[in-house]
């Protein structure tokens, strides 16, 4: 397939997800996927962004393995391509940590919401409202250590 057509299956999988069709994402993500990386390779940062957006509706469908494996990609490749402080992984890192919370690794998920937050206080600041969301989510982390 020509990489434009990945592109727009990757759109209307997002579309699909948006509306709760999570089987009609994965079908048209799983085909951009296998398009990119034919036509890109494995460590193309478009490659990343498909595992990511799959990685996401296998989390949403309850395939939380399958997302890790993905989001572990995707993470993998976006700091080889950009760097640790760059936005994208800081993104890759706080996903991946929802997965890893969603299989009880709490301690795993704080190790990268802790990186994305350092990363986002970084490029954005204090008062941005994406940090505001990472020290929601290892709020949320925090608890499950209180749990225990």
């Amino acid at each position: 397939f020509h990489p434009n057509v990945a592109v727009s299956q990757s759109n209307l999988a997002n579309v699909y997800s948006d509306l709760g069709e999570d089987e009609r994402a994965r079908d048209l993500l799983e085909k951009a996927l296998a398009s990119d990386l034919n036509n890109f390779g494995e460590n193309h940062p478009t490659v990343a962004v498909h595992q990511s957006n799959l990685g996401w509706v296998y989390k949403e469908l309850g395939e939380y393995e399958r997302a890790r494996d993905l989001l572990e990609k995707a993470l993998a490749s976006d700091l080889n391509n950009f760097g640790e402080f760059h936005p994208s992984v800081a993104v890759r890192q706080s996903n991946l940590a929802n997965v890893y919370s969603d299989l009880g690794e709490y301690e795993r998920a704080r190790d990268l919401l802790e990186k994305a937050l350092a990363s986002d206080l970084k490029n954005f600041g204090e008062f941005h409202p994406t940090v505001a969301t990472r020290y929601n989510n290892l709020i949320d982390i925090y608890a499950h250590f209180k749990e225990w």
